[in-house]
């Protein structure tokens, strides 16, 4: 698996989101500043994995006769 950079605009909306989404579950117990660069990383992580073929996957195009 290669490393990529996804590009992926993580906008405020998106950070404040996350981060009460974590703070409700109990993911965190207080709020730091920390908390909405993990929420930013974890965003762009879900970006990179999504934009990538799983592996093991086929990639071979069928199509082709």
């Amino acid at each position: 698996m290669t490393d990529k950079v996804v590009p992926i605009e993580v906008t405020p909306e998106m950070i404040k989101a996350g981060v009460s989404a974590f703070a409700e579950s109990g993911g965190i117990e207080y709020l730091t500043g920390a908390d909405e660069l993990l929420v930013a990383d974890i965003y762009r992580a879900m970006a990179a994995c999504t934009s990538q073929p799983a592996r093991g996957q086929d990639e071979t195009d069928h199509r082709r006769g």
